[in-house]
């Protein structure tokens, strides 16, 4: 049985350097430490194997599909590319779902353990999903059926065991997978070492080396077939949002110089920040939104911070945001930005202590000032 090891993602440089200290203290006891591309590494300490990646929490990589039993902490990562090695873009309980849910698939039992084969494994599980349908209808039909003909089958991405005995049935190549995680594991490495490795690291370019048309293939068909499953397995798991959904921020009051700032501003670039929209997976930024600062003049200090207000004006952002269920961030105000705008955190160019939120509903949403004399609040609706 394997022993499982989870390795907590670092947050900053500092852990990263932590990190790389302890790995180089460990190569010295005789720990292997191997790079496999990107964030990604293997790490052996005698017969324990242990997948890390930089930025995300791993687990060993299982031997077997039996062998995976617990859960990972995942997150799903919304996303409108289509890359091999990508964060996961579906959830597991979707994964399950289109695989359990077509033509009584015999792959619906390994569904769990095969996704999370391919997520500790850096791989998105919808491009191996898609892979599956197109190849085998997700083992429903030629040699992805268990048990097709002696030395074919549970061929998952339609090619039968070669290269791997110890995946094989009957410990030989040439022969069936003993199981569809072992497919799985087969199709995983063959991507690597055949298209990935060489710079082929989607369906847009992978494919018309896979399919060419030299072989009466429409590799570009296969393409927009994958991609059109993968938008529609990805949109399952989008949460649901009423079409007609508008809140509004509660109301701030800002006069005098305050309100001179709240209002430059609201008023910047001819009123980005009025009225704009976020589309599904963007993430907008207020101040890139209102940069340059310099185009909006003279900023009243107060208590010594010029354009002070625009805080109290972000809040208001995230109120309808948080109730949207929009992601929202601001950095902790801990720096200045030169001394001409001590107080706002944001340079020229709008960087620095910046407002940004993320829309991962799945519909844009747009946001909206009103303006009521010295009365200030958001809406946003989608």
């Amino acid at each position: 049985m394997t022993t499982y090891y989870e390795i907590a993602p670092p947050r900053n440089n500092t852990l990263v350097h932590c990190v790389l200290v302890v790995v180089t203290v460990l190569s010295i006891g005789g720990v292997v430490l191997t790079a496999t591309g990107g964030h990604r590494w293997t790490l052996r300490i005698g017969d324990k194997r242990l997948a890390i990646r930089i930025g995300h929490v791993q687990a060993p990589m299982a031997s077997s599909a039996e062998e995976v039993t617990g859960e990972l902490p995942v997150e799903v990562v919304m996303s409108s590319a289509y890359e091999y090695r990508a964060a996961p873009s579906l959830s597991k309980t979707t994964f399950e779902t289109v695989i359990c849910g077509y033509n009584d698939s015999p792959v619906c039992s390994e569904a769990s353990a095969i996704y999370t084969l391919l997520v500790t494994n850096g791989f998105d599980p919808a491009e191996a999903l898609a892979h599956m349908r197109k190849e085998t209808e997700f083992g429903t039909t030629g040699i992805g059926r268990p048990g097709e003909r002696p030395n074919a089958s549970k061929g998952l991405y339609g090619a039968d065991c070669n290269d791997d005995a110890d995946w094989c049935t009957g410990g030989r190549p040439q022969s069936a997978f003993e199981s569809y995680a072992n497919a799985t594991k087969a199709w995983m490495k063959m991507m690597d070492a055949v298209y990935i490795s060489r710079g082929l690291t989607s369906p847009d370019t992978a494919l018309p080396v896979y399919c060419p048309v030299s072989d009466g293939c429409d590799p570009y068909g296969y393409v927009e077939t994958m991609h059109g499953w993968v938008d529609e397995w990805r949109a399952l798991d989008v949460p649901a949002v009423p079409a007609s959904a508008w809140v509004s921020s509660s109301t701030l009051q800002a006069s005098g110089d305050f309100g001179t700032n709240v209002l430059a501003a609201l008023n910047a670039n001819n009123g980005a920040i009025q009225n704009f929209t976020i589309a599904p997976g963007d993430t907008w930024s207020f101040g890139h939104s209102i940069a340059p600062i310099s185009g909006m003049g003279y900023l009243p200090p107060i208590n010594g911070l010029p354009g002070a207000g625009w805080c109290n004006l972000g809040a208001l952002y995230v109120e309808v945001a948080d109730q949207l269920g929009l992601e929202s961030g601001v950095p902790s105000h801990g720096a200045e930005y030169g001394p001409r705008f001590p107080g706002i955190l944001l340079d020229e160019n709008g960087n620095g202590a910046d407002l940004t939120i993320t829309n991962a509903l799945g519909v844009p949403v747009t946001f909206r000032a009103i303006i009521e004399g010295d009365a200030y609040r958001i809406e946003a609706g989608t």
